[in-house]
């Protein structure tokens, strides 16, 4: 059983092999594994972990789908903004 065979059975409550597997982690995450060694370079975790899928979204929920972000505070590392939601990003 492949993984869109047993993401589908599971989601429709039937029989599979074992349980569907996925996890999300943040990006400085992945970054933070690469510079370690845990991931290779370009490494998806899918592949490094044998995920039945890949983290996929295909919904945009920006409120203000015109808004340009604003910047409101930069330093070397860091640049905070107000994002389409009004929120405060960094």
């Amino acid at each position: 059983m492949n993984g869109k065979e047993r993401m589908i059975r599971q989601l429709r409550h039937e029989p599979v092999d074992r349980i569907a597997c996925f996890e999300h982690f943040w990006d400085e995450t992945h970054k933070t594994w690469e510079e370690s060694g845990h991931l290779k370079p370009g490494e998806s975790y899918a592949d490094h972990f044998q995920f039945d899928m890949e983290e996929f979204w295909a919904f945009n929920l920006t409120a203000d789908l015109d808004w340009k972000p604003q910047i409101v505070a930069e330093t070397e590392e860091t640049i905070t903004y107000l994002d389409g939601n009004q929120a405060t990003m960094k």
